[in-house]
């Protein structure tokens, strides 16, 4: 989820610029792993249900 919520910031086009801050090796690699992280059309649709 973690991931999937930074992946999320790091596609919107309405984000400009993003400011992480991992205090541990654990959300560094929480922050890694988003990078590879595909937003398909089916997730922005199903986030913009909520």
């Amino acid at each position: 989820m973690v991931e999937f919520a930074i992946a999320w910031v790091l596609n919107n086009s309405a984000v400009t610029s993003t400011i992480i801050g991992p205090r541990t090796e654990q959300q560094w690699d929480a922050y890694s792993l988003a990078q590879a992280v595909k937003i398909t059309a089916e997730d922005k649709a199903f986030i913009d249900r909520w």
